[in-house]
């Protein structure tokens, strides 16, 4: 690993889903830097590896803190009160979340950026950004706000299975009107349909390590990403080979 080595032994957090209340909400300032961020800190990167994501911002793990934590294979990055400063042109994405598995859709985003973030050392850094990384950097930024993927959505929501089916069509296994005919139900969803969860603001807020968690299980890993940009808008390049966001 290039960027700072994470002790696998630490602690991972529960990830929250969609439909879960502390997703839509706003993150506060991380005013001091303390022992319960920096754990913060360790958590939600050792989270992010087992769960072999790319990013993670501390609301997925029900901590409503200006916390993210990226690696899209280039070393971890990790950005406490990040903000994006400048950017330019424009890119579409197919997206995934571990906060909601197995489902992804296109989004614009922008092709290049400048982004702003204190460490853990409390230094601040400025990073340029572009393609994929620029992708994740607003992807988490979203959540900070309360905001998913799925409200950025251009077209449909698709099914892992879908975007399979997809693929092997534009390699003359199928058409693309046959394995698109029957729309996945998800695909129907927008922010407005989305019921509120458990997480309580009061609790979730005070970034105790246990808080946040939902009465249900464990979230079910993003194993099957979409880690290509668009095919011709609409086909991730690498079904299967990527990971969620």
């Amino acid at each position: 690993m290039n960027g700072l080595e994470v002790n696998r032994g630490l602690a991972t957090r529960y990830v929250c889903e969609l439909g879960e209340d502390v997703l839509r909400k706003k993150a506060k300032e991380v005013k001091k830097i303390d022992r319960k961020i920096i754990e913060l800190l360790d958590d939600m990167a050792n989270t992010l590896y087992e769960k072999d994501g790319i990013g993670l911002a501390a609301p997925q793990v029900g901590i409503l803190k200006r916390v993210v934590v990226i690696d899209i294979g280039e070393g971890l990055i990790e950005l406490i009160n990040p903000v994006i400063t400048r950017q330019e042109g424009e890119q579409i994405y197919m997206e995934g979340c571990l906060s909601y598995p197995g489902h992804f859709g296109n989004v614009k985003r922008p092709a290049k950026l400048t982004l702003r973030a204190f460490n853990r050392e409390g230094q601040e850094l400025e990073y340029e950004a572009e393609g994929l990384l620029a992708v994740v950097f607003c992807h988490e930024l979203d959540h900070l706000e309360g905001t998913m993927f799925i409200d950025r959505v251009i077209g449909e929501i698709y099914t892992a299975e879908q975007l399979k089916a997809m693929s092997d069509a534009e390699e003359g296994e199928a058409t693309l009107e046959e394995v698109t005919s029957d729309k996945v139900t998800s695909g129907e969803v927008t922010s407005d349909k989305v019921t509120s969860g458990v997480a309580d603001e009061g609790e979730v807020a005070s970034g105790e390590a246990d808080e946040g968690k939902a009465a249900s299980g464990e979230a079910t890993s993003g194993e099957v990403g979409a880690g290509g940009t668009g095919a011709n808008g609409a086909i991730a390049k690498e079904v299967g080979g990527g990971r969620a966001i």
